[in-house]
């Protein structure tokens, strides 16, 4: 089995990393060039997101083609977060966006933590909008997500998916490549623990927007906040 990517649900290790990367595979797996490897089904625990927490739960196994770099990892759950570190990513967002300026905040765990450490309680699942430290929009969609980057200077801040390492097409496709255009690329904020970054085993972080163009923008490598004044450069593939 592979899965090729093209929506929503994507929280196993049957999917290649792109679509062409599944034609690319399949091609290899028809030359006779991939053996195959058991691979996690997986999806998010529904019971979890509603107590405010991003937890993935097996189903079971497929087989799939043995090509790592081209097939995903499976997504794994929120881990515990040092209150230190999720403290001082608050803080240097904060910094950036100042108290007239747009803070968007992408979902996930993490994102939810650094909200709170903020003072402000948002959806775990959601893109929620900040300004000076208070919701201004929670929950919002592409459309709106768009029209409210663009009417202000703002910073996009997103978390890579725990296990699977992707920052943009898995999870927050309301961060469309119009939203990261009109945010601006200088004004895309990586944010992620140290934890979270080794347990992707020294794996690249991953882009999947949609638009070639602007993951080939995006490509390259990128300075990851890791804490107060704290920042690893890390490959984006």
């Amino acid at each position: 089995v592979l899965g090729v990517p093209t929506g929503v649900k994507m929280h196993s290790a049957v999917f290649a990393v792109h679509p062409r990367a599944a034609g690319e595979v399949a091609a290899l797996f028809a030359a006779g060039a991939a053996g195959t490897r058991p691979a996690e089904v997986m999806d998010l625990d529904e019971d979890a997101v509603r107590d405010g927490r991003v937890s993935a739960r097996l189903y079971g196994h497929l087989m799939v083609p043995d090509v790592p770099v081209r097939v995903q990892q499976r997504k794994m759950g929120s881990s515990i977060t040092s209150p230190s570190s999720v403290a001082g990513i608050a803080a240097e967002l904060a910094d950036r966006a100042g108290p007239s300026g747009l803070l968007v905040l992408g979902p996930g765990g993490t994102m939810r933590a650094v909200a709170a450490a903020l003072g402000a309680d948002v959806p775990v699942m959601g893109v929620n909008v900040l300004r000076d430290r208070r919701p201004v929009a929670l929950d919002v969609a592409s459309g709106p997500l768009e029209k409210l980057a663009g009417s202000a200077p703002a910073w996009l801040a997103v978390t890579p998916i725990g296990g699977q390492g992707f920052l943009l097409g898995r999870g927050n496709q309301q961060i469309s490549p119009g939203v990261v255009r009109a945010v601006g690329r200088g004004r895309l904020a990586v944010v992620a623990t140290e934890a979270k970054l080794a347990g992707l085993g020294g794996r690249p972080l991953l882009v999947d927007t949609g638009d070639e163009d602007l993951d080939d923008e995006l490509r390259g490598h990128v300075p990851v906040l890791t804490g107060r004044g704290r920042v690893a450069m890390y490959p984006v593939h």
